[in-house]
């Protein structure tokens, strides 16, 4: 059986892993429960990682700088952006699919 597994990672540079409640799929409260707000998708550059997403209100709500945007995002999307450069503030969950027994 298929099920997806999520990594979050924190802006004080703590990961944690977590599991969709009722296995399977992430709701969309799930989501939004890992990032604190609605979300935002975010284009990964981690192998293998699906769908990735963040707080699309971070900046709004002054989130502190999440350390791991420049290791976890796809950087030729955002290159265009003006200085600072594109970052994400807050928590950013990505998401995996793998095989679970059962």
């Amino acid at each position: 059986m298929k099920t997806q597994m999520g990594t979050i990672y924190k802006p004080d540079g703590t990961t944690e892993k977590i599991y969709p409640a009722k296995g399977g799929k992430f709701s969309l409260e799930e989501l939004q429960q890992a990032v604190g707000g609605f979300i935002e998708k975010l284009y990964p550059s981690i192998k293998g990682c699906r769908q990735m997403y963040c707080n699309e209100e971070g900046l709004l709500k002054n989130l502190p700088p999440n350390p791991f945007t420049w290791q976890l995002v796809n950087h030729d999307v955002y290159k265009y952006d003006y200085p600072p450069y594109w970052r994400v503030q807050g928590n950013i969950i990505s998401i995996t699919t793998e095989e679970k027994d059962g």
